[in-house]
């Protein structure tokens, strides 16, 4: 039982980590602080590491979510629509400077 109250634990802490990161990314937008828009862009990347990597640690592990969908979607292009002009807005950024 405890394994099970940990692992949805950090399930849940990744799964709002995610969230966390794109709430944070849709406020700053691509004409916004480089900064600010790296580390968004990092903190997303590194929360869908940690999420991807629960079902490893436990095979109690919900894998509701993905990338390209949620429960009882069909795949689409996800986050990727809204991340991609954000990551070449930080590249352009980078390069200004």
């Amino acid at each position: 039982m405890k394994e099970y109250v940990v692992v949805s634990s950090k399930y849940g802490l990744h799964l709002y980590q995610i969230y966390q990161a794109v709430f944070e990314l849709t406020a700053i937008g691509v004409d916004r602080d480089k900064a600010q828009l790296c580390r968004w862009l990092s903190a997303y990347d590194q929360a869908w590491d940690a999420y991807r990597a629960l079902p490893s640690e436990s095979p109690q592990c919900a894998t509701l979510y993905f990338e390209k969908g949620g429960p009882k979607r069909p795949a689409g292009p996800g986050l990727q629509k809204f991340l991609d002009p954000l990551r070449t807005a930080a590249k352009k950024l980078e390069k200004r400077d």
